[in-house]
């Protein structure tokens, strides 16, 4: 996805803001294993886990869950590293498959379903409110047949109040970064045995004294 810097004047003093996230829904979800799925839902920002789902037990045949699940990240929008944070930070939602428990066991087993990530970009644009319905990408855990089984989660994000007023917003510059392709990799990235994803890294100048550094993750190898 494009990662987008963005700066802005703000005011000196400013009250928390909630950010309000629900998972709603997910379709598409089958178990590693071929039994009865419980599963939960991660949602976590950077290094925060902002929360985890109940264990809900999914009907095998539709593949269906209804999460409604809520969760909360609280943000300081006086502070410009905290907006730069929101912009380049996706939220990320972990779909994860709690194994039945083994007697023997002390603790449960869980393999991670899938994973996606939701921009608060837009809440940054002035929107109060918007849906994502986004497909989850699979692990080994979780390998769709076709397209259209392809597992999918749905999530609400919605803050109360806007978290930059229309003058902030107009004195806001944004920088979009886009990393499309690599060419000519070496040899050793090929198709062939065990599979990696990569990501690109770049360090930014955000004034004569800061840079940021600029991570693409979650790359893939294609044949040509």
């Amino acid at each position: 996805p494009p990662i987008i810097m963005v700066e802005a004047e703000v005011a000196p003093t400013a009250a928390p803001e909630k950010i309000h996230i629900q998972v709603v829904k997910a379709k598409g979800l089958t178990s590693s294993k071929g039994h009865v799925l419980t599963a939960t839902v991660k949602v976590e920002f950077g290094s925060q886990t902002l929360g985890e789902s109940p264990k809900i037990e999914i009907d095998p045949d539709s593949g269906f869950v209804q999460f409604d699940f809520k969760c909360n990240l609280s943000v300081l929008t006086n502070d410009l590293f905290v907006l730069d944070e929101l912009v380049q930070t996706p939220l990320v939602l972990t779909v994860v498959e709690v194994l039945p428990k083994d007697k023997k066991a002390k603790e449960e087993k869980t393999i991670v379903l899938g994973q996606c990530c939701v921009s608060l970009l837009p809440l940054i644009k002035g929107e109060l409110n918007f849906t994502v319905v986004d497909n989850l990408h699979p692990t080994g855990a979780l390998v769709p047949t076709d397209q259209e089984s392809q597992p999918e989660i749905e999530v609400v994000i919605s803050s109360d109040n806007p978290l930059l007023s229309d003058e902030q917003r107009d004195s806001c510059n944004m920088m979009t970064l886009c990393i499309e392709s690599l060419y000519s990799v070496p040899e050793e990235w090929n198709a062939r045995g065990e599979q990696y994803q990569y990501l690109t890294a770049m360090s930014i100048p955000m004034s004569s004294e800061k840079e940021t550094l600029i991570l693409t993750p979650a790359g893939t190898f294609r044949a040509a």
